[in-house]
């Protein structure tokens, strides 16, 4: 009976052993397929997504949402392994959508993670769990991993360099490295940023609706609306985590992002409305703000421009008033560093098209092994483009590998 071997328990890794087995029992050739997890159990990782609600995949599935090699993005969603509601459905899971957002219909990861692991279990998937594979040898007629597991196949699945304490800890770059294969650098995204500023330990905990662009040497590379976060090192929300994956800590590179805190109104509109707010007898100047942003932010915001929180709005100047509007408009940050791996969600960089064969995932250099995954350079912004990455390409691999030891 031939052998697949799947090093990697998590969502890319349960979507190939699926697919494989499933291929095996549709062409009625047994082949044997086993995950090899480096943890206690699998799936860990899909437990903590979204939140702990697993936002398995988007209604609006675009190569736009992605960034890295658009060419293998292009190969993995537009195959026809796509269609993730299906695949899901076929597991015996329902699904909800929310704004375009798909989630397992109980509301809880682990209803995935089940689905996953029973129906991977049931086709007779074997797991060897507690099992890290830090070698992969290349023979005549196979592969040889650990000096002990013999496979005739082998799927790489075992994520990037994100969340290590999930088990993804960069060890499949290794592997790939050891192998020959070009790795480009990778980095860490969907992270959380940290802003050199004295005001931001005061800031913790306060959200804000805000438009939220990020500037390099003062080249504007993204802009998004939505909730951002202070934090006491910086700033998160989902706006600064889709665009922290673009910064790249070259000491030579000066990060920079600005939110405008009153994105509904233009700078005439706003600097008006607050001529008008400040002659309306409130106690002091930080009162004054609070009808537009969260009372410590306004604090902060005039201390950044010498006014003191508590001046008598009387005494507030039309320049004054002018400078207020202006830093409510572009309260600046400068980027020290992304929070790094250990509170990233993925990996950008990674294993790029040209070291793959596109429709099949199989390496270039090495016949019979597979990547997929977070392994490939490749990466979404948040809302469930990851894991529909995830599922689609580990079963392009899983679908692959078991085509050709049944040929």
């Amino acid at each position: 009976m031939k052998k697949i071997a799947i090093i990697g328990g998590g969502a890319s890794g349960l979507a190939a052993a699926i697919e494989a087995l499933r291929l095996s029992k549709k062409r009625n050739i047994p082949v044997s397929v086993t995950i090899y997890e480096k943890l206690p159990r699998i799936c860990k990782k899909i437990l903590v997504t979204g939140n702990g609600r697993c936002n398995l995949c988007n209604a609006d599935i675009k190569t736009e949402h992605y960034r890295g090699d658009k060419s293998l993005i292009s190969a993995v969603i537009d195959s026809g392994f796509s269609d993730t509601l299906s695949f899901f459905n076929s597991l015996g899971l329902l699904l909800k959508q929310e704004s375009g957002r798909v989630y397992p219909k109980s509301g809880n990861a682990s209803s995935a993670a089940d689905a996953l692991r029973f129906m991977a279990l049931s086709l007779g998937c074997k797991v060897f769990s507690d099992t890290e594979i830090n070698k992969i040898e290349k023979r005549e007629n196979g592969f040889l991993l650990n000096d002990k597991y013999a496979a005739d196949a082998v799927i790489l699945a075992g994520g990037g360099a994100a969340a290590p304490y999930c088990g993804t800890d960069g060890n499949g770059y290794t592997l790939l490295r050891s192998l020959e294969h070009r790795v480009t650098e990778v980095r860490p995204a969907l992270v959380p940023v940290k802003c050199e500023d004295l005001f931001f330990k005061s800031l913790k905990g306060i959200r804000a609706d805000a438009i939220a662009t990020l500037f390099c040497n003062s080249e504007k590379l993204y802009e998004e609306m939505g909730e951002v976060q202070f934090t006491e090192y910086g700033l998160s929300g989902i706006p600064i985590l889709n665009m922290s994956g673009l910064i790249d800590m070259d000491e030579k590179l000066k990060y920079r992002i600005t939110l405008d805190l009153c994105p509904d109104m233009d700078y005439n509109s706003l600097k008006e409305f607050l001529e008008t707010a400040f002659s309306r007898g409130k106690p002091t100047a930080a009162d004054v703000l609070t009808g537009i942003i969260p009372k410590r932010l306004g604090e902060v915001l005039l201390k950044r421009i010498d006014i003191s929180p508590l001046e008598t709005p009387n005494n507030i100047t039309s320049d004054a008033i002018a400078k207020i509007t202006n830093i409510i408009k572009c309260f600046d940050a400068s980027v020290i560093a992304t929070t790094g791996f250990k509170n990233a969600q993925v990996t950008a960089g990674g294993l790029s098209a040209e070291e793959i064969e596109l429709s099949t995932l199989c390496s270039k250099h090495i016949d019979g092994l597979y990547i997929c995954g977070e392994l490939l350079d490749a990466y979404g912004i948040c809302g469930g483009y990851n894991l529909h990455f995830a599922w689609t390409s580990g079963r392009i691999a899983g679908y692959s590998a078991a085509l050709k030891v049944t040929e």
